[in-house]
């Protein structure tokens, strides 16, 4: 997987936090970057899209069902569990539902799980 971002980009997702690689997987610090935006928990369809849309800098309609399907399941079993063992993203199998976990610099001031309704 080749890394197609601009300097400026890959500056702005790697400072996101350290321990998120800033060479080798585009995909995590993407991952990383579209979880920040939310305040809220988000269900993995809708991250994945994010996550494609922002790989492409394209626009979130543009990005297919396929597409959004294949990524969700490499997000749910690849990307996801790994930035959950490094205490990065908090994430509930059952629901599909992730956010950044509060101590992660990509997470922004908002709700904890237990406060989310």
């Amino acid at each position: 997987m080749s890394d197609n971002s601009s300097p400026a980009e890959r500056t702005a997702v790697d400072a996101i936090d350290p321990s998120v690689p800033s060479t080798g997987d585009a995909r995590k610090r993407h991952l990383m970057g579209c979880l920040g935006r939310f305040f809220y928990p988000v269900e993995l369809a809708t991250l994945a899209t994010h996550v494609v849309a922002s790989e492409r800098t394209t626009a979130l309609e543009s990005v297919s069902d396929d597409e959004r399907t294949r990524v969700a399941i490499r997000l749910h079993h690849v990307h996801i569990p790994e930035l959950v063992d490094r205490d990065l993203v908090e994430y509930d199998p059952e629901s599909r539902m992730a956010i950044a976990a509060s101590d992660s610099a990509a997470a922004p001031e908002r709700s904890r799980w237990s406060n989310v309704p």
